[in-house]
């Protein structure tokens, strides 16, 4: 059974991790090992709003209304990238 997400919890990305968005691409560099990451549209959109002042509920709401999809999707898709983005360091909590 998942786990329910702590929705309250407010990310961004840690020092040296740039979110570069634009019109055709959007991707992360962390600059600390050169790595860089293609991002879709949803991860792009969770991306810019992982800046240390959303917390994951109103990035929840944010993908359910953009991508006209259902609050378990939104939360899905949240959960994921941030689990993802946390497995790669990307990005830190905020107390």
């Amino acid at each position: 059974m998942e786990r329910e997400m702590d929705i309250q919890k407010v990310f961004q990305f840690r020092e040296g991790v740039k979110f570069f968005d634009f019109e055709e691409s959007s991707f992360i560099v962390d600059t600390s090992d050169n790595s860089l990451y293609n991002l879709g549209m949803s991860s792009a959109l969770i991306s810019a709003n992982l800046d240390g002042k959303n917390n994951l509920g109103k990035i929840m709401g944010v993908i359910k209304k953009h991508f006209d999809v259902s609050a378990r999707e939104s939360e899905s898709a949240v959960a994921k990238f941030v689990a993802m983005m946390q497995q790669k360091n990307l990005i830190q909590e905020l107390e």
